[in-house]
């Protein structure tokens, strides 16, 4: 249910839109009512005249995955099918909404909750992110049905205990290009930008510690959060004796931080100790304090649009070749 209403919350700010998905997934939801559509509180009920849902396996390097999916026709279009990526009887791992008319697929919504995957080989589970396997998960099932367009918009999260870091600004830092360009994606109204945010990223750009620290104390304004934050930070000038730094290191080097973080605080969790403030993952809203003024301060553009797009055909033929690599 939660991949729903995240879904939905994504939409809140457009009502037209948000009532043409409503009417469009009205085959295999119950508006009961939910908080952001109309004003109204409401819940979200699962029909139960879903078809499929037969266990389905995919082998990804070597490990084999299992899923089932669901699917139902839209009343608002006999062109529109929705399809539900299910695992073991948990929904909401995976939303697609297929328009056979436009050979077009777009996808909604991926959960990367580790329940979301089931594999034969316990061990290995750890080895593959869940969002990643969801993904590879969805463009199959894309082709077995013969749809050659896949279509989404990035809003790809990082998401922590009580926190989320936007990924298509983390990404261009740690990575050059945003989440779903690894898999093949392109956003044409973007697409010089991208170059360019790349290029950029091939620079390893150093900037000076001091200007680093300029930006911490504009935009952290809680001083135990900036302490913790200036820590890294003069830990990494230290470590390369250099008051020049990379700032895609520092943010990886933050990251490392809040993963350890996040990892205390489920620790505690699974104690049922009671957590109080001093236990949120400071480090994710250190982040997010700064790493759109680090991004811009390392000379990346601003994207102006999150619609992206993949040829299914290329998607695989670069696989084949290898030029793109199953994650």
């Amino acid at each position: 249910m939660e991949l729903l209403e995240r879904i939905i919350s994504i939409h809140k700010n457009n009502q037209n839109e948000l009532s043409n998905l409503v009417e469009i997934l009205n085959p295999i939801i119950i508006m009961d009512s939910y908080k952001i559509y109309n004003n109204k509180r409401r819940k979200i009920v699962f029909r139960e005249d879903m078809k499929g849902g037969d266990i389905k396996e995919i082998i990804i390097k070597k490990n084999k995955y299992y899923y089932n999916v669901e699917y139902a026709k839209s009343k608002k279009s006999i062109d529109n099918i929705i399809y539900l990526l299910s695992i073991e009887g948990l929904p909401g791992c995976g939303l697609i909404i297929i328009n056979k008319k436009d050979n077009l697929a777009n996808i909604q919504g991926i959960s990367n909750y580790k329940e979301c995957i089931s594999i034969d080989n316990e061990d290995q589970d750890k080895i593959y992110k869940v969002g990643d396997i969801m993904m590879q998960i969805i463009l199959e099932e894309c082709r077995l049905i013969g749809i050659t367009n896949v279509s989404l918009k990035d809003n790809s999260l990082l998401k922590y205990s009580d926190c989320s870091i936007k990924l298509k600004y983390l990404r261009v830092i740690t990575h050059g290009v945003p989440y779903y360009c690894k898999y093949g994606f392109i956003n044409k109204d973007d697409e010089e930008n991208l170059k360019k945010n790349l290029e950029k990223f091939k620079e390893n750009k150093m900037v000076k510690v001091e200007k680093i620290d300029i930006i911490l104390k504009e935009n952290i304004d809680d001083n135990s959060m900036y302490k913790k934050a200036k820590y890294i930070l003069d830990d990494l000038h230290e470590k390369y004796k250099s008051d020049k730094i990379s700032i895609g290191r520092y943010v990886n080097k933050l990251i490392v931080y809040c993963n350890y973080e996040e990892k205390k605080i489920k620790e505690l969790r699974e104690k049922k100790e009671n957590l109080g403030k001093q236990y949120s993952n400071e480090y994710c809203s250190i982040i997010n304090k700064i790493l759109i003024p680090l991004y811009l301060k390392n000379g990346y553009k601003i994207l102006s649009s999150d619609s992206y797009l993949l040829d299914l055909d290329k998607y695989f033929a670069l696989i084949l070749t290898k030029k793109i690599k199953n994650i």
